[in-house]
């Protein structure tokens, strides 16, 4: 809660990989039981209720995240400057079922710095992203503003490449004109910009529609 990471030559906040369960300690601390994904009756063992990092702070790094994290919220983000807005890999539905990846955040890019770009690079995998209350500022911006599926079918990232972005209450208004929103794959194999898709509960956050798909499902 309320770290500040700046001016980092790669990463300023880095969670590597974070997949927090339902752990049962003895007195002393040692694991006993908890670590598989699932329950042994098939539900998921993420924790519940959903892990928060809350208001992380960064700028002037090359980049900022995580490879993979699943039941972690990403509450009132901020990044400015950075190289990379975020970087992130493969994720999850959360198992408490309310939580948002991310939500009351604001990805901004001063155009007076010379340093940065404004590119958020999301994960991919069979699960519903959920991208809340967001705020993009400035640029310019890099490959998009919101890039579906960061390296998705390589080594290490989410697969299939089929996530769902649903964006609520997402306001681009303050972005510089002609700046690029989306983007379907990321440094992604050729499917990964295809298998994405982004949804929105609102008319604002996907510029009057409710759904979008890659432009190579045209048949």
């Amino acid at each position: 809660r309320g770290n500040v990471n700046h001016d980092n030559r790669r990463f300023g906040l880095y969670m590597d990989s974070q997949y927090p369960r339902n752990l049962d300690r003895d007195d002393n601390g040692f694991v006993r039981s908890g670590c598989p994904e699932f329950m042994d009756n098939g539900t998921d063992n993420g924790v519940v209720p959903a892990s928060a990092v809350e208001d992380e702070f960064d700028y002037h790094n090359m980049f900022v995240g995580v490879y993979g994290a699943g039941d972690v919220s990403f509450v009132r983000y901020v990044s400015l400057n950075n190289a990379h807005s975020f970087y992130w890999k493969a994720s999850k539905n959360f198992a408490d079922g309310v939580s948002h990846h991310f939500i009351d955040g604001i990805l901004a890019q001063n155009p007076k710095d010379a340093y940065g770009s404004l590119q958020f690079f999301g994960p991919s995998g069979p699960f519903t992203f959920r991208f809340t209350n967001m705020t993009f500022l400035g640029g310019p911006v890099g490959e998009a503003a919101l890039c579906a599926g960061q390296h998705c079918g390589r080594l290490g990232a989410g697969g299939p490449c089929d996530v769902e972005y649903l964006l609520e209450n997402v306001d681009w208004t303050r972005l510089q004109p002609r700046q690029k929103r989306i983007k379907f794959g990321a440094n992604a194999l050729s499917f990964g910009s295809v298998q994405p898709i982004f949804l929105a509960t609102d008319s604002a956050s996907l510029g009057g529609y409710r759904a979008m798909v890659s432009q190579h499902l045209n048949g």
